[in-house]
């Protein structure tokens, strides 16, 4: 498409690919056409870097309830490119590991009668969730807490460091300092009004 051409060119004078241009923010069937579209052209003409920042990319996307069983299939039918099939199914798998947990009823739709053609599918995303790996700081209390009380804030500007530390007046600051940081550097919060108010990042939440 135009689109795809317009981006590869771009990347290749060194410009920032417009990825918003075709609803690359969500992961459905327009975005995925589009990401293999460029990862196929990528690959024809050894880009590689280009092929790894596809693939980096695809993570950050939001996915939606709607879209869960078509982003699985296109993961299903670009299996031929590997590294791209597999961040897509990983993406799917892990939208629909945070949906079972919080909406159990949508997530269960999944097996009925209508997607019993796509039983290979389904299959393939059941084994990808069941080899997700839990976070780094799964189990940590304070790396825990804190992810808690940043994705729960309802405030516009977010919570500040100084707020959180005297929220977790069982937590060592130096734990909290830890915990932000990390959050950080992973994408899963961001910065807003300053550098000392955070919210959690979009692709992080449900």
């Amino acid at each position: 498409t135009p689109e795809v051409f317009q981006a590869i060119i771009e990347f290749i004078y060194n410009k920032k690919p417009h990825w918003e241009t075709c609803d690359i923010l969500v992961l459905n069937v327009s975005s995925c056409s589009f990401l293999s579209s460029m990862y196929y052209l990528a690959e024809k003409y050894n880009l590689e870097t280009l092929k790894d920042e596809i693939i980096a990319s695809i993570p950050k996307h939001l996915i939606f309830e709607k879209d869960l069983m078509e982003v699985a299939i296109l993961a299903e039918e670009n299996k031929h490119h590997e590294p791209l099939s597999d961040a897509i199914y990983d993406a799917a798998a892990r939208f629909y590991l945070q949906l079972y947990n919080e909406h159990l009823e949508y997530a269960l739709w999944l097996f009925s009668e209508r997607n019993r053609p796509h039983a290979d599918v389904i299959f393939n995303l059941m084994e990808r969730i069941n080899n997700l790996k839990k976070p780094v700081w799964f189990g940590q209390q304070t790396f825990e807490s804190v992810y808690s009380m940043i994705k729960n804030c309802k405030d516009e500007v977010g919570l500040t460091r100084d707020s959180i530390k005297e929220s977790l007046v069982n937590s060592v600051a130096s734990d909290v300092e830890e915990a932000l940081e990390y959050f950080i550097d992973e994408g899963h919060i961001s910065s807003t009004s300053d550098e000392y108010h955070f919210k959690i990042s979009p692709t992080n939440l449900p």
